[in-house]
């Protein structure tokens, strides 16, 4: 009998603390749901409020994190801009709980996740981040592999490089950012193909990316005879990137364009080998029959040759 009343009594005790416990949570929760709404107000009245609300959350730490995490889901402009604001304030305290986020929330919820993990880059991420890189909504996948693009974290190289060839544009236009940040040589090629995309954006990435390489690699890679055989689209970012910057190139690799069919490319060609014999490429121009030429090619010949029209009336 006596027994029996011990055992009822801890039995009431730990219902007591577990009703404690709950009650607690209810207030936190309670608590950050109506600062939340001034957070995230659009108001005027609050216009003021914002920023300190938005501090009184990130200062409860941890402890507000779930609440956050289950918001993420929302598809309010402003509650979404709030809760990346409180993320970014509360800062890497947040990333074990939105690590194990990525595998139990799934679709608009799981792709936040990511996004705000791209935000607080942490090694820690990446073994959750890549089992989400090949989600069936793409949004996740942009997320995920922009995420990891921002750790730059080698083991996301093949996660990257599968996402270059994914079935959609914007998962494969954030992958060549990703792959920028990166900067491991292997993804060189893959970034080079992307300059045949057919959407835009994919290559103006791309492009982007590889103008931030180092002269010595532009020099090799981009100048190599598997790169410059494709498309003569990419052959015109190619020369582009090259035309734009200030790397001396092999002219035995560039002469080539010097007669092309399209007088974009000759003018780039031109532009990239005066880097490394102006004098002889000035000779060379010197010798066309100005005339016959583009718009496009007279310019580069006044350019590189000394040559304008204000100190010359034979030009017409």
């Amino acid at each position: 009998m006596k027994r029996n009343h011990h055992l009822m009594t801890g039995l009431m005790l730990i219902l007591a603390l577990a009703s404690a416990v709950s009650a607690a949570e209810d207030t936190l929760k309670t608590k950050i749901d109506s600062i939340f709404v001034v957070a995230s107000s659009g108001e005027f009245k609050y216009q003021k409020l914002v920023g300190p609300a938005e501090d009184s959350i990130a200062a409860m730490k941890t402890a507000a994190v779930p609440y956050l995490i289950d918001r993420l889901g929302t598809t309010e402009a402003r509650e979404r801009v709030a809760l990346e604001n409180i993320f970014r304030k509360i800062g890497q305290p947040a990333v074990p709980f939105l690590n194990q986020a990525l595998l139990t929330t799934d679709s608009l919820q799981l792709s936040r996740v990511a996004l705000i993990i791209g935000n607080l880059p942490d090694t820690s991420s990446v073994p959750n981040l890549l089992q989400v890189t090949s989600n069936s909504f793409y949004w996740v996948r942009y997320e995920s592999i922009r995420a990891l693009g921002f750790i730059k974290d080698l083991r996301a190289v093949p996660a990257v490089q599968a996402a270059m060839a994914d079935t959609n544009e914007l998962v494969r236009t954030i992958a060549a950012v990703s792959a920028g940040h990166l900067l491991d040589t292997s993804l060189i090629p893959a970034l080079i193909r992307a300059l045949d995309d057919n959407y835009y954006g994919v290559r103006m990435a791309a492009k982007d990316e590889l103008a931030k390489l180092p002269c010595g690699r532009k020099t090799i890679d981009l100048l190599s005879d598997q790169a410059l055989a494709g498309s003569p689209l990419r052959i015109t970012y190619l020369l582009s990137i090259l035309a734009d910057d200030s790397c001396v190139c092999p002219l035995a690799k560039i002469a080539p364009y010097f007669e092309h069919a399209d007088p974009l490319v000759q003018s780039l060609a031109f532009r990239i080998a005066a880097r490394a014999d102006k004098k002889a490429v000035a000779q060379y121009l010197s010798a066309k029959a100005r005339g016959d030429q583009t718009l496009i090619m007279r310019q580069t010949i006044d350019d590189l040759t000394g040559d304008n029209e204000t100190t010359t009336t034979s030009h017409p």
